[in-house]
């Protein structure tokens, strides 16, 4: 990565500039555990993982959501809040001022470039796979000497606000103590009730003398205790430059594999790139498929079913996207609760039933989801391994059959009731 195009040699994989006269909400970032989003200019606004019990917690600038639960009004407003692309943020302070030049390489990882009177600065961010953080590489092409870079900026560890429209019992008060420390050079945020810890570390402060080059690691890892979290974060730093090579390598030839590399292919390579990164939400061996990993990031069998066909239409035979489709399955089969043998309107990250409303639409998702799975793919052995779990989904709407045939809903696929429960 050399700054000059990314090193990448297809135009159409290197990355367009966005149009900064666009209104764009935060851009994206993630690797199937973690995901979360940041400003134009490359600084954090949240990092997310599951979590066993509360669902899905964060590291975020947000505030907590203290309108009315169910107002539509104070819920949008709060929404639009997190789509804001401008407010308050933490990272890099050089990287904190207007960018010249904001694009997703490869239609997936940020990268931006800040013009300052000390200098010029490039940054890359990258969740790498398989791992429980991000790193982000800041390229440094001073026109002053430069001492660091610090960095610096408000945040708290939470769990996620799942903010919704539609009515449901209220979740639990989530406990929220945070405490934080700088441990020589590890900052972390950790809160013992809530069972989540955070931390964040970078690379030996630089002296980079005017005219001269340098670059700084900047690291941030997600777990359920500090020790875990720190270690994650010491190991994301020094291995930083090489996980994102290897990140933007693998990713161009996961497009070139797939045969969308032409220009026009870059709405897929989008729509794909976040379905797979910032969509996907693993624990352990099952994929939780979010509606929207900042927004509202729970589970609607109806959501995932289009984001995971999507994956399946593109690359029905990638190992990473069998990775994505079998763990959702076993989400949906094996660890989501079901309320009475059904599915809910929506559940947790981590399975539980957020609302346990009956929706017939939603009961049907998982199944052709599996039955499209093994028709594309020719793995026909995801019938024998979730062939019970199908036959116990189908004789719980049978159950629930009227004499002349129909099944009743409480409310429809878009979550409104109905005065006669048919459609």
């Amino acid at each position: 990565m050399d700054g000059r195009r990314h090193g990448l040699s297809d135009p159409a994989l290197s990355g367009e500039g966005l149009d900064r006269r666009k209104p764009y909400k935060p851009l994206d970032v993630g690797n199937g555990i973690v995901s979360g989003s940041l400003t134009a200019n490359g600084r954090w606004l949240s990092l997310g993982i599951a979590h066993p019990i509360h669902g899905r917690i964060e590291l975020t600038t947000a505030p907590p959501f203290t309108g009315e639960l169910f107002v539509q009004a104070a819920v949008r407003a709060y929404r639009a809040s997190l789509a804001e692309s401008v407010r308050l943020s933490f990272g890099f302070d050089l990287l904190d001022d207007e960018p010249s030049r904001v694009e997703l390489v490869a239609d997936s990882f940020p990268y931006a470039f800040v013009e300052r009177p000390q200098g010029r600065f490039e940054v890359t961010t990258v969740a790498p796979r398989g791992r429980q953080g991000a790193v982000q590489i800041l390229r440094i092409h001073a026109r002053a000497a430069i001492v660091g870079p610090s960095w610096g900026g408000a945040m708290r560890l939470a769990r996620a606000e799942f903010t919704q429209l539609t009515p449901r019992a209220p979740l639990p008060p989530a406990p929220q103590r945070n405490r934080s420390k700088l441990e020589d050079d590890v900052f972390w945020i950790e809160d013992s009730g809530l069972g989540a810890a955070a931390a964040i570390a970078q690379t030996p402060a630089l002296n980079v003398d005017e005219g001269g080059t340098g670059t700084a690691v900047l690291a941030i890892a997600l777990a359920e205790d500090r020790p875990t979290a720190v270690k994650e974060a010491r190991e994301l730093c020094a291995q930083g430059e090489a996980l994102v090579a290897r990140e933007l390598a693998d990713r161009r030839a996961f497009w070139t594999g797939l045969g969308l590399t032409r220009e026009e292919d870059a709405p897929i390579r989008r729509g794909v790139a976040y379905a797979l990164d910032e969509g996907a939400s693993r624990s352990g061996d099952a994929v939780a498929v979010l509606a929207d990993h900042v927004i509202l990031p729970l589970v609607w069998t109806r959501d995932a079913y289009f984001m995971c066909r999507a994956l399946l239409a593109a690359g029905p035979h990638e190992p990473s996207v069998a990775a994505v489709i079998e763990g959702f399955l076993r989400f949906a089969f094996e660890r989501a609760e079901r309320v009475g043998g059904s599915w809910p309107r929506a559940s947790l990250p981590s399975g539980q039933a957020m609302d346990p409303v009956f929706q017939l639409d939603q009961q049907l998702w998982p199944l052709l989801l599996l039955a499209d799975y093994a028709r594309l793919t020719g793995d026909l052995d995801v019938h024998v391994r979730f062939g019970a779990a199908v036959g116990a989904v189908i004789q719980t709407l049978l159950r629930r059959r009227q004499p002349f045939g129909l099944i009743a809903t409480d409310e429809t696929p878009a979550d409104d009731p109905l005065t006669q429960p048919y459609h």
